[in-house]
């Protein structure tokens, strides 16, 4: 099994709905109430965010726009909220 679907790599620290919501495929689907407009990252990029300052999912967010900043804060933002993370919203 790839290490990013073992439970230890990220739980409980990265919420599941973050991580999966991050590295899926953007729902493109107008039909749908679509609470997920973001995906395409990878597990290199999610791992390289890590830094020793990274103390909570709010610095995890804020240093993964500053290093891909193709995200779209709202879209990033969006996905927190539907994730009930809601200490760092601004």
């Amino acid at each position: 099994m790839a290490r990013e679907f073992e439970r230890w790599f990220a739980d409980p620290w990265i919420n599941h709905g973050i991580f999966n919501d991050l590295i899926d495929v953007v729902n493109t689907n107008t039909n749908e109430d679509v609470r997920d407009r973001i995906g395409g990252s990878n597990i290199n990029e999610l791992y390289n965010v890590f830094a020793p300052n990274i103390k909570s999912l709010c610095n995890y967010r804020d240093r993964f726009l500053q290093l891909y900043p193709r995200f779209n804060v709202n879209d990033v933002n969006d996905i927190y909220t539907n994730n009930e993370i809601l200490t760092c919203q601004q």
